[in-house]
Formats: C-alpha cells, sequence, structure tokens
C-alpha cells in the first residue's frame, strides 16, 4: 500500500497582465532607450538617412525638401525623426522644472554586482532605483543624486533632457518631385532647423506582430480572497486591493493592425485595455470599475501610448485618469464617442509630451485637460500638444499649448451647454468620409449612431446588458 501526500499550492498573486499581443515578457511597459522605442524589434538603416532642409516643416505638413531622393521612392515605408535638442526643452521650460521635496525611507547603496546604484522607497509608494552609468564612477554617480543636506528628502522632479523626447513617426511614401517627399499622414510636430530640424530613414521592423484580434470576452480581476456572494473579492476593498491582475488587455509595442472588440472587464487595478503599437481598434469595450488605490500610476481604463490608434464607443466606471496617453505618444490616435461614469480624474494627455490627440464627444465628469503639469508627479511638463477636443462634455476644460504648440477646445462644454456644439456632429467620422467615403464610414459605425452623436443612444443598452444593478442610476443626466 503506497501513501500519496496532497497539498494545496496558494495561487501567487502580483500586478501582471492578463492579456498580452506581441513578443516577450508580460509587462505593461515596454524596454525603451532614447535611440528609438522598441529598439530590440524596430530597426533604422542608418545608412539611408536623409536631413530634412526646409528651416521650417510646420504642424500639419505632408511633404519636406531633403537632400537627395535617389535612393527613394513611391510607397517607401519610412521613419520621420524629429530630435529633442536641449535648445528645443529650454524653449518650452521643461529643463527648469520647479523642484518637488518628499520623504524617502529604506536607502540602499549598491556599488558592486549587476546592477549598481541607488535604491530607495518613497514614503507611500512602491521601490524606486536610480542605476549608475556604465561611463561614469561611482563618485561621479553618487554626486547626481538629488538628495537634500541632511539625506533625508528627495527631489522628485526629473528634468527633461536632450535625446530622451525624439519623436519617430512611421509613414509612406505617396509621391516624389525631385527633393521634394510627400507622406500619406501629416506630421503632428513641426520641425525647425533652429531646434535640430528632422530627417528620414528607411526601417525594418523585425519580429512585428500584426492582424490579431481579441473579441467577446469578460475579464475580471480577483483582487482579494472571495467571501460569500463575492466570487472576486470583498467589495470594501476595492479601494486598497493592490496585488492582483494589474491590466486585462495590453498591446505591446512592435504590433500593428490589431483590435480589441466587445470586452468587458472589472476590478483591474490599472487598465482594462492598453494600446501601445500602431493602428490598433479598441471599440465597444466596457470598463466596470477598478480595484486600487486611487492615486498616480492607477485606473487609466483605456490607455493608449502608441500611434495611428483608434478608442470608439468605450464606457468606463470610476476610471481616474479614463481616455488617456502617456509620455512621449507620437500619435495621431483618437477616442471617438466614449463615455465615462463616476471620473476619479481628469481624462487628456496625462505627462511627459503626447502629440496629436483627437477627443471626439467624449464625456466626463472630471475636466479634460491638456496642459503644463510641470513638477507633477516626477516632473510631467507639458502633458501633450496639438490635442483637440471636439464636441466633449465635462465640467471644465484646461487646455494650452506649449510654444510653438497648438490645441483646441471646439463646440465643447459643459452638460448644459449643448447649444455650443458645431457641425459636422464628428470631426473623426468626417475625415472618414472625406478619405474612405460612406463605405469606410459604415464599417466603423451604425447610421443610428452617427445621426445622434451626442447623445449616447447606445450607453444604455450595453450597460443594461451587463446585469449590472448599479447601471440603472447612471442614465437620470444623460437623456438631459
Amino acid at each position: 500500500m503506497r501513501l500519496v501526500a496532497s497539498m494545496t499550492i496558494p495561487l501567487v498573486k502580483y500586478k501582471r497582465t492578463l492579456i498580452s499581443i506581441g513578443a516577450k515578457s508580460n509587462t505593461l511597459k515596454p524596454n525603451t532607450s532614447h535611440r528609438f522605442p522598441d529598439t530590440n524589434k524596430l530597426r533604422l538603416i542608418e545608412s539611408s538617412k536623409q536631413a530634412i532642409v526646409d528651416d521650417f516643416v510646420p504642424i500639419g505638413s505632408d511633404s519636406f525638401e531633403i537632400v537627395s531622393a535617389l535612393d527613394y521612392k513611391l510607397g517607401d515605408k519610412i521613419i520621420v525623426y524629429r530630435p529633442s535638442t536641449k535648445e528645443w526643452i529650454s524653449s518650452i521650460g521643461c529643463d527648469k522644472l520647479e523642484a518637488r521635496w518628499a520623504g524617502i525611507n529604506d536607502i540602499r547603496w549598491i556599488k558592486d554586482g549587476d546592477a549598481p546604484g541607488f535604491y530607495y522607497q518613497r514614503t507611500g509608494h512602491d521601490r524606486y532605483r536610480i542605476l549608475k552609468k556604465d561611463d561614469e564612477d561611482w563618485e561621479e554617480f553618487v554626486k547626481r543624486i538629488p538628495l537634500s543636506e541632511d539625506g533625508k528628502k528627495f527631489d522628485f522632479t526629473l528634468q527633461w533632457k536632450a535625446g530622451e523626447y525624439d519623436f519617430w513617426f512611421e509613414r509612406i511614401i505617396t509621391k516624389i518631385e525631385e527633393t521634394r517627399i510627400y507622406i500619406d499622414i501629416p506630421i503632428v510636430h513641426s520641425m525647425e532647423a533652429a531646434y535640430g530640424g528632422g530627417s528620414i530613414y528607411h526601417y525594418k521592423t523585425p519580429g512585428r506582430l500584426s492582424e490579431v484580434g481579441i473579441e467577446n470576452l469578460r475579464l475580471v480581476s480577483e483582487f482579494a480572497t472571495p467571501i460569500s456572494g463575492h466570487p472576486y473579492g470583498n467589495p470594501e476593498q476595492t479601494g486598497t486591493a493592490e496585488t492582483h491582475a494589474w491590466n486585462g488587455i495590453h498591446i505591446k509595442n512592435n504590433t500593428e493592425n490589431t483590435w480589441v472588440r466587445n470586452i468587458a472587464g472589472n476590478y483591474f487595478g490599472w487598465s482594462l485595455i492598453s494600446a501601445s503599437g500602431k493602428r490598433a481598434t479598441i471599440q465597444d469595450c466596457v470598463n466596470l470599475g477598478h480595484a486600487s488605490k486611487i492615486t498616480g500610476g492607477r485606473r487609466y481604463p483605456f490607455m493608449v501610448d502608441g500611434r495611428l490608434n483608434l478608442v470608439q464607443r468605450c464606457i468606463t466606471i470610476e476610471g481616474r485618469h479614463e481616455f488617456v496617453t502617456q509620455k512621449k505618444t507620437a500619435g495621431p490616435n483618437v477616442f471617438v464617442d466614449c463615455i465615462g461614469f463616476n471620473s476619479k480624474q481628469h481624462a487628456g494627455p496625462h505627462h511627459r509630451y503626447s502629440v496629436g490627440t483627437l477627443y471626439d464627444n467624449v464625456k466626463s465628469e472630471k475636466p479634460m485637460e491638456s496642459r503644463f503639469r510641470g513638477n507633477s508627479g516626477t516632473g510631467h511638463g507639458w502633458a501633450g500638444t496639438q490635442t483637440c477636443f471636439y464636441n466633449c462634455v465635462a465640467p471644465e476644460f484646461l487646455v494650452e499649448a506649449p510654444p510653438g504648440g497648438i490645441s483646441w477646445v471646439i463646440g465643447s462644454g459643459r452638460e448644459d451647454e449643448k447649444d455650443i456644439r458645431v457641425e459636422p456632429a464628428s470631426l473623426y467620422y468626417q475625415q472618414v468620409i472625406d478619405r474612405l467615403g460612406e463605405a469606410g464610414l459604415n464599417r466603423l459605425t451604425t447610421k443610428e449612431q452617427f445621426d445622434h452623436m451626442g447623445e449616447y443612444l447606445w450607453v444604455e443598452e450595453r450597460l443594461n446588458n451587463e446585469k449590472v444593478e448599479q447601471f440603472k442610476n447612471m442614465f437620470k443626466d444623460l437623456r438631459k
């Protein structure tokens, strides 16, 4: 007779992404460097570099002059590169952000090993680190750690540095006239010779994943120990739970032509859907709530930090930054016909320079913004530029643009200011008609939705289909 021992292995819980589209690690933040986001996958062909010779290429330009076009042809995929020089960063005031001192604890100096550096914990936050660079000695490294004289406080403001805010825009050549190059999508940031100008490259995308979709799922993060009637955790802990699935779906950097449709999710701490790649469509999705503290780095239900992405007909509840972009988002990106309930913080570009974002018929219960955020966080600086709020609804719009940039508030205002709406009812859908005709529009939306933009007629049915009782009180102001 043989005895067999049995045991129960506890489920290890940690912040993680439930579903990822893309290669390698299951993490929200891709590897980055000053040379290119995701350098291990997208490769510039350095020998193909051609400088842009115009003194000034304005926002919205679809052509520019280069030195020689001999190595380029119609249909080529190119990178249009805009550098972030010291002079440009100084011109927008992001090299002199006000210091932000805060207490720290649990300091560790690691001089030897694989990752020498300064490890510390900000009071009430997760652990942080500053690593020593390969080309500096230990004494030089120690001098650049921004500690107060008594060593008890730390300046968390990170001044912007040259080379860290470069932009690479993927485009296709549509026409060549001698040395003038025409591209398929206009540039969403100016290029000036005084600030480093620009250049173009051929490039490769080894390992890029494309044509992947996720549809018709319900995703739930089990955020705490189940109790009777609540299989995913005690509802009283939704404001404190931190160790559980943090992201529902992440579309990673080196992806293209992906989509997420008809997803309902609940209790994720960071996002339901994040799009970091190119040409993703996120539509008809519902974020039913979150489980996390209501503080920085949490509750970004629909987040975009890629380019040429579309988020449409999406609903979120209890989002902190509901429809948001992140640092160095190249754009253009669009949020259209989306709505947030029980909003916890502002919607809009969040920090460190997102360019070319359209908010079209987006409604929030908190202000929408695209502005200078100064030393917020660890030095947000300019959150965004070339931002447009078109026929949006919010209690307030806080919109600025940096020197050389521009942002717009068009037909947008409070719930009781519907008479300020403008035609066409949707700027994005009108652009689709202009480019692709009615057939293109019909692939994106229904006639009823298009004819009733700004009324959100589809919202009540979508939420009622979730069969959650608390939604019944959310429509009392929607029909005013």
